[in-house]
């Protein structure tokens, strides 16, 4: 069981949609010049050849993030001045909403010729200055011609190089009359460094992103191929250096990544002599295809069904597998080790098929170091039963108001509960972070949390409650208190419920309509409780963002202070979208008070959490995952559920 104090838990990702807020600067990577006839030539970059010499402008350019293929920055005009792009357009001097859909411009992941959508705006001309990028984004538009601003990955220009159509062109048609007509983008370009150059840091060929969007990531790169951390050269016994590892120092034999394209570890023929691919009883192989430290090894080679080091022999017909005890088979009987809690001799009924869970539960101190069963490190080891239950954190961090303090956290090297930071204006006992970002005391943010008492406005932002019932943000559906059923799509409404609430097992959809809105927020003065599993179908065929499903709950409590809770009840295994409780978020175990609970099941939650108090008593114990997992989808952020924008 994991009971915090006071405090949050937040499962987020450091990147920031918004990466050049304002003007740009020479290291954006979008170059030359877009045409309109109306207008004339626009410089994307203040590098460009004559770009705005002499003239007002400064430092500016455009930029496509190498991670998010967000667009943003500013470009110039001489006769119009200042164009922005996406979030860029949120200054002052340019804001606005454009006629169709988010405030935001992006590139598809690379595949072939890659379209760009969303929106540019020429700031001088007010509303009447949008710059639609796709046609798919306005409704209507897309008729007799479809214009398409476009990327040739192969080129690195916003120009295809292939069959007509040829052309890369945005639009801009106004509200009021008939604007500058097609802008072309076929003179501009993007300046990106090859993939493995130290521009993206030292991880470039291993960071798992197309660094130089062209199209190919990593060790798939051309440029990439001939570097270190691209081969897999076997190590030769346990503890020896290779001659390469990756970007986190695992061997490249064994770190579940594919690096120099002909196999996975002990697949690929020059991994076939590694250490780690020995068929023997303690070898094993990646669960991931990721080559992060804390994902651990979970199959053994003795079991997989596989001659993982090429000798014509496969598990127990190996001879390296002698004495491996399984599972899934036993090729033979393997003694426990000598000194070691779990080595004692249960030899009669009905302990003698146990094996190390009869050790460990016999109530007696085996090898007399003062420490009986679970409480003996070794038992913690090898005995499932024996692990305490842990929260993590995927892709996100930790923060706490005040204090933060588990009974338990990850037993076994490489795990942790969170991959970033863990942060607590108080101190903070029983969490690890794997990059090692532990901040407490004078050092730990003060994060504050929205509620009533400040007008729901807090460190991350502000809830807007006043506009969530007013109908402001999204069109409110009442429903009665009780056990409520929400439709497969949400339709970018609020259900609002006054009094306490169950929601049940629910699938949600995405939309397939352009008018359609995969958005949605339950709204909940009191108490909501969670009876079933909360899921994302993933049907239709999603064609604008506005389609993604993606799910909000906010529970505060009544006009009387009570309720604000959220109760997940022990049989969920699985809840998505964005939570926030004014009070307290509670995840049930279904034996209270017991050490061992058979029918304990793990909770994973995909999006993010926020509370002012969290009790996690599920009791689910496992070596290889807490029994919380809070992974970030980015859901929150991409299609934010009405009146969670600035929080999320």
């Amino acid at each position: 069981m994991i009971f915090f104090g006071v405090g949050m838990i937040l499962a987020s990702v450091q990147y920031s949609a918004i990466k050049h807020p304002v003007h740009a600067t020479t290291a954006d990577n979008v170059m030359g010049w877009i045409w309109a006839d109306s207008i004339g030539w626009t410089s994307l970059n203040d590098q460009n050849p004559s770009a705005c010499t002499p003239g007002p402008c400064g430092s500016y350019g455009v930029n496509i993030d190498t991670v998010t293929r967000n667009m943003n920055g500013f470009a110039w005009n001489d006769g119009t001045g200042w164009i922005c792009f996406g979030n860029s357009c949120s200054v002052s001097a340019c804001v606005g909403t454009p006629p169709a859909g988010v405030l935001e411009a992006h590139m598809n992941p690379i595949s072939g010729i890659t379209p760009l959508y969303g929106w540019g705006k020429v700031c001088s001309k007010g509303d009447a200055g949008w710059i639609s990028l796709n046609c798919a984004d306005y409704p209507g538009a897309c008729g007799a011609y479809n214009y398409r601003v476009q990327y040739n990955p192969a080129t690195k220009k916003f120009t295809p190089n292939v069959p007509p159509p040829y052309d890369s062109l945005a639009w801009n048609g106004n509200l009021s009359g008939p604007g500058f007509g097609y802008i072309d983008f076929s003179h501009a370009y993007l300046n990106s460094a090859p993939e493995n150059s130290t521009t993206y840091g030292p991880s470039s060929c291993k960071d798992g992103t197309d660094n130089d969007l062209n199209g190919l990531a990593d060790c798939q790169d051309p440029a990439c191929t001939g570097t270190v951390v691209c081969q897999q050269i076997p190590q030769t016994s346990a503890g020896s250096l290779p001659v390469s590892t990756d970007a986190w120092g695992n061997d490249t034999c064994f770190n579940g990544i594919n690096d120099n394209g002909t196999g996975v570890d002990c697949a690929s023929p020059a991994c076939k002599t590694d250490y780690h691919c020995v068929e023997a009883p303690g070898n094993t192989t990646f669960n991931g295809t990721t080559g992060y430290t804390n994902i651990p090894p979970v199959t053994q080679l003795c079991g997989n069904g596989i001659d993982d080091n090429g000798n014509g022999t496969v598990d127990c017909a190996d001879p390296g597998c002698a004495g491996f005890a399984g599972p899934p088979v036993a090729c033979a009987p393997l003694p426990p080790p000598a000194g070691s809690e779990p080595s004692c001799t249960a030899t009669t009924a009905p302990f003698a098929p146990l094996g190390s869970y009869a050790c460990c539960h016999n109530a007696i101190d085996d090898d007399g170091n003062g420490l009986v069963d679970c409480a003996d490190p070794t038992c913690q080891a090898v005995e499932p039963t024996c692990v305490p239950a842990w929260l993590q954190t995927n892709f996100g961090n930790v923060y706490a108001q005040e204090g933060i303090a588990a009974s338990s956290s990850p037993l076994l090297a490489g795990q942790f509960n969170t991959r970033y930071c863990v942060t607590a204006h108080g101190s903070i006992t029983g969490f690890t972070s794997e990059s090692g970002c532990i901040e407490s005391g004078s050092r730990g943010q003060t994060i504050t949390l929205p509620k009533s008492s400040g007008s729901y406005q807090g460190t991350l932002g502000k809830i807007d409650i006043a506009g969530i019932k007013s109908g402001r943000h999204g069109q409110v559906v009442e429903l009665p208190a009780g056990p409520i059923a929400l439709p497969s799509l949400l339709g970018g409404k609020v259900y609002y419920i006054q009094g306490n609430a169950t929601l049940s097992a629910t699938i949600l959809d995405n939309g397939t309509l352009q008018t359609d809105h995969g958005d949605g927020l339950l709204f909940v003065e009191g108490n909501l409780t969670i009876t079933g599993d909360i899921t994302y179908s993933g049907s239709g065929s999603l064609k604008f963002l506005r389609n993604l499903a993606s799910f909000g709950v906010i529970v505060i409590k009544n006009s009387v202070g009570a309720g604000g809770n959220i109760i997940i009840k022990s049989n969920v295994q699985k809840i998505v979208g964005a939570y926030y409780a004014e009070n307290i978020i509670q995840d049930q175990t279904a034996c209270p008070g017991q050490i061992v609970c058979a029918t304990e099941v793990p909770l994973d939650v995909y999006g993010l959490m926020a509370a002012h108090q969290f009790k996690l008593d599920r009791n689910y114990r496992s070596t290889t995952r807490g029994a919380e997992v809070i992974s970030f989808d980015g859901r929150a952020v991409s299609n934010p559920p009405p009146g969670m924008v600035d929080i999320a």
